[in-house]
């Protein structure tokens, strides 16, 4: 669930201490501020000045924000998008995002980068715009943005909370991606729905008992600093042998990539930000899971095991769910399993959050972009309805991942090979 987070009463600072604005939009009583280069004390000054009780996911908390545009300052540009009333010295909603260049486009997105969930802006609890007040958002923000081919907003929940809806997402032109996340409740055991009833868990308890009988198990969640960057470098070296085993590129083999995710962790680990638990069998860490914690709810991030022969216990399996344990003894209400099609998910029984995409082409280059982002979206909802293609898909994106290897092009990402490669991805 997304949910609402501490009172903020402050008021807009003074124009002394507050950073001048990239580009400013105005419609229908609305101005959209553009901030860009933000660091830390920005994104602080700029949430202080939004007036009342706030709502967002875990991938807009300062906790994460802040290590993911020192991360993504290498790579892009950071933006930072106010939105409030002309007549009002509060603001109405913050919105991450980025500018960079990518096969030869401009384009603005949400501050992802693939660390992220949800795309969504940190709103004032109970925002829910008329249609005419999201269309004079839309021609303000349109206003205040540097000139770009594309503006692409894509993992976006239509509501924060029961209360507040995300903007962004109710424009007109957004659809739904394919693609969604689903939420458990942790609250009641009793219930038929609830995750210790599952069939996977009690595979998972069963695992556990087979396990025991090879040694020592323990299954230890990081308190400090130094003990979650330890289980960081398990989770690290159990990911790199598990993708080279099947040829495929881990993200974490990027060192940028790695120091993001050790500052997360490190950080959060010890605030209560992050959740981050290891299986250990006679002392050797075999399988690691890791999430982040907002309000009532814990959003997963990675499980991960060790490969070789004890893969047959499924060491990842009684992470994830030892992990579960974990949270319901700290009195969190809710996990979210994130983005991502697996078996084990449909295993769960939860309430699904569909995503949206919003694409804007502002350029004859952006159109082109445009039309294979809907590509995309066409090619993963048909898979949805013919999941008999999956296999021969997977199949041949490892190919072409391997081909890569081969051409001029190689260094570039899947996503930035022209025609059918493109496509790939993001089914």
């Amino acid at each position: 669930m997304i949910e609402k987070v501490a009172s903020n009463t402050s008021r807009q600072p003074s124009a002394e201490c507050f950073p001048s604005p990239l580009g400013v939009g105005y419609a229908g009583g609305f101005v959209v501020r553009v901030y860009t280069d933000v660091s830390r004390a920005t994104l602080e000054q700029l949430q202080n000045s939004l007036h009342g009780d706030v709502t967002h996911t875990a991938f807009q908390a300062a906790s994460f924000l802040a290590p993911f545009y020192e991360h993504a300052g290498t790579h892009a540009t950071s933006l930072l998008v106010e939105v409030a009333r002309v007549e009002d010295s509060g603001s109405l909603m913050l919105m991450p995002l980025l500018m960079r260049q990518s096969s030869g486009i401009v384009r603005i997105e949400g501050a992802d980068l693939g660390f992220a969930d949800y795309v969504a802006p940190i709103a004032v609890e109970g925002l829910k715009p008329s249609a005419d007040e999201l269309e004079a958002i839309r021609q303000a923000f349109l206003e205040a943005l540097p000139q770009v081919d594309l503006l692409s907003l894509k993992k976006m929940p239509r509501e924060l909370g029961l209360a507040t809806v995300n903007p962004f997402a109710q424009l007109q032109g957004s659809a739904s991606m394919g693609i969604a996340t689903k939420v458990l409740d942790l609250r009641d055991a009793t219930c038929p729905s609830h995750y210790k009833r599952s069939g996977i868990y009690k595979d998972g308890m069963r695992q556990l008992r087979r396990l025991r009988k090879k040694g020592t198990v323990d299954f230890r969640v990081a308190s400090t600093a130094e003990g979650a960057e330890q289980l960081f470098a398990e989770l690290v070296d159990q990911r790199r042998s598990r993708f080279e085993a099947v040829a495929r590129p881990d993200p974490l083999s990027d060192p940028g990539v790695r120091e993001f995710y050790r500052t997360l962790i490190c950080n959060g680990v010890p605030q209560g930000t992050v959740l981050f638990g290891g299986l250990f069998l006679d002392d050797v860490c075999i399988a690691t899971d890791l999430g982040l914690v907002h309000d009532s709810t814990h959003f997963g991030i990675f499980t991960t095991m060790r490969s070789g022969s004890l893969s047959s216990y499924s060491p990842g399996t009684i992470a994830f769910m030892l992990i579960l344990d974990e949270t319901v003894a700290r009195g969190i209400d809710h996990y979210d399993i994130g983005v991502g099609e697996f078996p084990y998910k449909d295993r769960l029984k939860g309430h699904c959050r569909p995503l949206y995409e919003w694409n804007k082409a502002l350029t004859f280059k952006g159109h082109i972009a445009a039309a294979e982002l809907t590509l995309r979206r066409n090619v993963r909802i048909g898979l949805k309805h013919y999941p008999a293609l999956r296999r021969p898909t997977a199949w041949l994106r490892q190919m072409l991942n391997s081909f890569r290897r081969w051409l001029p092009t190689g260094g570039l990402a899947i996503a930035d090979l022209p025609g059918v490669i493109t496509v790939l991805p993001l089914i």
